[in-house]
This record gives C-alpha cells, sequence and structure tokens, in this order.
C-alpha cells in the first residue's frame, strides 16, 4: 500500500532516531508482557535494541526475542552481544576529549577484532549524528 506521495506506509512512520521512540516503549513493553518476560527489560536495554534496528520496528521485536532467549535479562551488554555491533562510544569519548592516540588504538582494536571498516564508520556515523556535542 501506497501514500499520495508514493512511498509505502511504513516508511512514512519509521523512527528516523533514537529520541522518536525512546520515552514511547509501550509497544516494546507489550510484546515483553505477551511473551512473559515482564520486569526484565532495562531502559538501556530498550535504547540498545532501538538503536541495532535501525528504526525497523520488525528488527526491533526480534532484536528483543533474541536477547531475552539467549540472556534471559534484556540490557545494553546483552543486546550488544546477540546484535553484535561495535563498540564505538569509547573511541567518541576519546575523539571528543582529544585523545587522538586513544581513539586510533580503539579503531584498530575493532578491526582486530574483524569488524569491516563500513561497520564501523556506519556505526560511529548513527552516534555522532545522534550526539549532542553543544
Amino acid at each position: 500500500m501506497a501514500t499520495s506521495s508514493g512511498s509505502p506506509w511504513v516508511e512514512n512512520y519509521r523512527p528516523r532516531k533514537v529520541a522518536d521512540v525512546v520515552g514511547n516503549e509501550d509497544w516494546l513493553q507489550a510484546i515483553a508482557r505477551d511473551v512473559n518476560m515482564p520486569n526484565l527489560i532495562l531502559a538501556e536495554g530498550l535504547e540498545a535494541i532501538i538503536f541495532t534496528a535501525h528504526g525497523d520496528m520488525r528488527e526491533a521485536s526480534n532484536n528483543l526475542q533474541a536477547t531475552f532467549n539467549g540472556f534471559r535479562f534484556v540490557n545494553q551488554e546483552n543486546v550488544s552481544k546477540v546484535c553484535d555491533q561495535p563498540h564505538v562510544k569509547n573511541m567518541v569519548r576519546d575523539i571528543l576529549e582529544a585523545k587522538f592516540d586513544d581513539a586510533c588504538f580503539g579503531l584498530k582494536q575493532l578491526y582486530d577484532l574483524g569488524y569491516s571498516p563500513t561497520d564501523i564508520i556506519t556505526t560511529l556515523f548513527r552516534i555522532i549524528k545522534n550526539c549532542n556535542m553543544a
């Protein structure tokens, strides 16, 4: 089904940023209740699920289920393990603190762990894009 603009209906309502969904996690909590995992999800876990889903609610639901099935507890660390995204937050912090040697060392570590340059750069871009640097 397409809208009058010609784009698929789902594209018009896909969240673009974590802030579009965070604070509005009722649908994820409802899914958690329906599959009998209430009170086993931390707010940071929901934010990590939304971040790894790239705005796709189906992927968010799959990530929630996979994390819960793997660890029985949904937090940021467990979501990162299941969804296997490069951990670049320390690198961003090092850059903001002008510790460029440490940031480069972190980049090399991620590469040595087997993350592709595309995955590292894409994740960096997504974090920096949503970062408040003012």
